[in-house]
């Protein structure tokens, strides 16, 4: 309780009065005393007064010689000056400077400095130290808690209390994670290189924020080792067992020189750090040197380059103006090569849908049909033959026609009654039979239901109808279904739905050589497509083989076959196009062809494309064309061009090795300076 008391006394007012000072606040406590903030009364300048009146245990020749030092070294800008000792006094005091910013360690609380200002406060402090070593004076106790900071942030080197003189031979130990491992020794000799060491841990502190071989987990490790020896001997191994962290990856601003000083300062072998604290310095001032340096060099190199360039400003300035309007014209020619053909395909898709749903109207309308529908629809699928002759007929009609001009066949033909059952198909399948009043092509709801999940009292379709695009099971490819209702003889009640399917990449195939010529899509410099308008899928593509899809299906990556975000924003444009309106289209310069994610040997872009729109199924039709082909004169013109470049700049550069040559004597005189 007395020493409570007492505690509490100190913290109010000062243990005595020394004349000619007014105190104003505690700044801190410790083992032996406290430390008050007091203003000088004849000058205003403030100290700080540290009294030591907490005598038990107080080792007074650690405290002399930490006076001593500070005496002897009171005529450097960089330690800590001390002003006034009262040995005499009770309690005694000592008087020393006052640094408002606190210390280092304060500063660093903030996280890591920048480089530039790391390195000159690590210089400065070297500075302090190679005045200390100067006077033969040892610091061995450097760490960031005792550097303080001035007002102008330059710092001061105190604590000098494990200080020893160069030619002692008594341990000193210093701080842990600062120490190098030699010093953690009770009888190690003190060694100029422990100042050295502990500077290097300081400016990597600076840097990354941590010592460099601090870790919490270590550091509980260490609090657990009560007996000393045994603490210094963990540390040590630690030190040798644990690797230097790269300072380039906790900060990746510090250049390779700064690193490379750092790690010579950390060397665990004395043999490999740097012999003194002029090593450092004179390191450090060569790295600023070499940096300086550079904008002149690099001037000197580069010199006569923008010289020579500066020569032809006009020359270029013409030169690109003629490339840039040459290009612009023979993609706006080649685009408008593709607008036309891009439309001509849109309407062609448009007429051939219109084509195969005219024919299959017309078959709908025969009476025959609605005779075989309902004679046949009883009956066993062996025992339709009126049923499967009458459609059969038709199919091999359409057919031959379309043998005759060379127009892609349908893939199947069905026929199903009111309630959805398919009583014909062709090619037969084991599906006869089965309800498909889930199918889009059946209700022309716009989506496929779940079969499990049919909405009740479902109709079928009441006119034509293009079904939505599905994925065939069998090739991956996307296909359409053409349907119609089949009527009653009245034309009051629907008795069936007619309906004929379709590969949206076979509805290419008309049209594919008469707009990309002979060479065929796959190894074309002119390709043509069919895109969804309303979710970017890729329908229709020269790449979309059976065999392609197959293999895209088996990974799983078939969802991939879709345009770019950028792509799809202009084709929702294309989404509420109504076949009575100005045709609109989309020009693009520069196309990514989505397929080169599968092969960017062919459709690697960049491409240039105009997307049309396919009527009013949702559907766009795209001609792109290889911008490299485009371009071609104007590369071949660009070729040329830069031959004479090469010539320019070897030419300069002969030049700018002769000025570098000549230049050489005169950096050396100048760096001698």
């Amino acid at each position: 309780m007395a020493r409570a008391r007492e505690k509490s006394v100190l913290q109010t007012a000062p243990p005595r009065v020394i004349p000619g000072y007014e105190f104003e606040r505690i700044l801190g406590e410790g083992a032996y005393g406290t430390v008050w903030l007091a203003r000088e009364k004849n000058t205003g300048k403030k100290v700080a007064i540290k009294f030591f009146h907490n005598r038990h245990g107080l080792d007074w020749s650690l405290l002399s010689r930490e006076v001593e030092k500070l005496a002897v070294l009171y005529t450097s800008r960089n330690i800590v000056a001390l002003q006034e000792v009262g040995w005499d006094s009770e309690p005694p005091y000592f008087i020393m400077e006052y640094l408002e910013h606190g210390s280092l360690a304060d500063k660093l609380k903030d996280g890591p400095m920048s480089v530039a200002d790391a390195v000159t406060m690590a210089r400065s402090i070297a500075v302090g130290l190679l005045h200390a070593h100067r006077s033969g004076i040892l610091h061995c106790d450097l760490k960031p808690a005792n550097v303080l900071l001035d007002q102008n942030d330059e710092p001061r080197l105190c604590d000098f209390g494990q200080s020893r003189m160069a030619e002692d031979h008594q341990a000193s130990l210093g701080t842990l994670y600062y120490m190098a491992p030699e010093q953690a020794d009770l009888k190690a000799v003190p060694d100029m290189r422990w100042d050295v060491y502990a500077l290097g841990v300081i400016l990597f502190t600076m840097l990354s924020g941590k010592p460099p071989h601090f870790s919490e987990d270590f550091n509980k490790t260490l609090t657990n080792q009560l007996l000393l020896e045994t603490r210094l001997d963990t540390y040590r191994k630690h030190l040798f067992s644990t690797p230097l962290p790269d300072l380039k990856v906790l900060n990746p601003k510090v250049d390779r020189t700064l690193k490379r000083i750092i790690e010579r300062c950390l060397a665990l072998d004395v043999s490999n750090r740097y012999e003194s604290i002029q090593a450092v310095v004179d390191a450090l001032d060569e790295r600023t040197s070499q940096r300086a340096r550079r904008p002149f060099i690099v001037l000197s190199i580069l010199g006569p380059i923008i010289l020579m360039l500066s020569l032809f400003p006009v020359a270029r300035s013409g030169i690109g103006m003629v490339m840039n309007r040459t290009q612009q014209a023979l993609a706006q020619r080649a685009l408008d090569g593709d607008a036309i053909s891009a439309g001509l395909l849109g309407i062609n898709v448009a007429r051939e849908l219109d084509d195969r749903t005219n024919e299959l109207v017309r078959f709908a309308d025969d009476p025959r049909l609605r005779a075989a529908i309902l004679k046949d629809q009883p009956k066993p699928w062996a025992d339709r033959t009126e049923l499967r002759g009458l459609v059969d007929g038709w199919k091999e009609t359409v057919k031959s026609q379309r043998d005759k001009l060379n127009r892609p066949m349908d893939t199947s033909w069905f026929v199903t009654d009111r309630p959805g059952r398919q009583i014909y198909r062709d090619p037969a399948t084991a599906t006869i039979d089965y309800l498909f009043n889930f199918r889009d092509y059946y209700h022309g709801h716009g989506i496929e239901y779940d079969p499990q999940m049919v909405p009740e009292g479902i109709e079928p379709i009441r006119q034509p109808y293009v079904s939505q695009v599905f994925k065939s099971n069998a090739s991956g490819k996307y296909m359409i279904a053409i349907s119609v209702p089949v009527w009653d003889e009245k034309k009051e009640n629907v008795i069936g739905v007619l309906a004929r399917t379709a590969h949206l990449s076979e509805l290419l195939t008309e049209w594919e050589r008469s707009i990309v010529g002979e060479e065929k899509g796959l190894d074309s410099d002119r390709i043509i497509a069919l895109v969804d308008t309303r979710d970017g899928k890729i329908l229709g593509h020269p790449w979309m083989t059976t065999e392609n899809l197959t293999t895209l299906l088996a990974s799983g990556a078939i969802e991939k076959l879709t345009v770019d975000e950028h792509v799809l924003k202009e084709l929702k444009k294309l989404h509420d196009f109504r076949p009575d309106a100005v045709l609109e289209q989309i020009k693009l310069m520069n196309y990514e062809d989505p397929l080169s994610e599968f092969d960017a040997v062919k459709y690697a872009g960049p491409w240039m494309a105009v997307i049309s729109p396919v009527g009013d199924t949702g559907w766009a039709a795209v001609v792109q064309e290889r911008q490299s082909s485009v371009l071609q004169p104007v590369s071949e013109l660009q070729t040329t061009l830069i031959q004479y470049a090469l010539a320019a700049i070897i030419m300069a550069i002969g030049t700018t090795a002769m000025i570098v040559y000549l230049l050489i004597p005169s950096i050396k005189f100048w760096e001698r300076k």
